[in-house]
């Protein structure tokens, strides 16, 4: 039996992490969530994960999603295999903050948002999951790899 990818989604916005949550279930991951990006490190020294898709700005807590993974990389809580993906609302601005923490490309605009569409393709757990599948390979392969971050 093949096991589902374990995938951490970090949104402050309960609407937003429960439709979030429910397409990423719909495309095959396992899903954890959590309200606050300042959990993520003690999430991560439990739970082993193999994505981690986080909102950008917590409204909720002391640390904004780029410097809760930042954080969790140098610690070494964070594992280096693990696919990062930021999210916001305002990707101009904010993408440049996942700089040098999320992999290449590892960027999901809000602003884009279709996961209520009826067309699986368009959603965002497809993009993920797509995302994911390109990370895999590119694990398997060291010069896509190299590419990727």
């Amino acid at each position: 039996m093949e096991t589902k990818p374990r995938i951490l989604l970090v949104e402050d916005e309960q609407v937003l992490r429960y439709r979030y949550r429910k397409n990423l279930v719909e495309v095959g991951f396992e899903v954890y969530t959590l309200a606050n990006a300042d959990d993520i490190e003690k999430f991560l020294e439990t739970y082993d994960i193999d994505v981690i898709l986080c909102d950008t700005n917590n409204e909720i807590g002391k640390l904004d999603g780029p410097a809760a993974c930042f954080n969790a990389l140098e610690e070494g809580i964070l594992k280096e295999d693990v696919l990062i993906i930021g999210m916001s609302y305002d990707s101009r601005t904010n993408q440049p903050l996942w700089k040098g923490i999320a992999h290449h490309t590892g960027f999901y605009d809000k602003g884009y948002s279709n996961e209520e569409a009826n067309d699986l393709r368009s959603s965002l757990g497809f993009k993920v999951m797509a995302h994911y599948n390109i990370f895999e390979k590119a694990n398997e392969n060291s010069s896509i790899r190299a590419r990727m971050l």
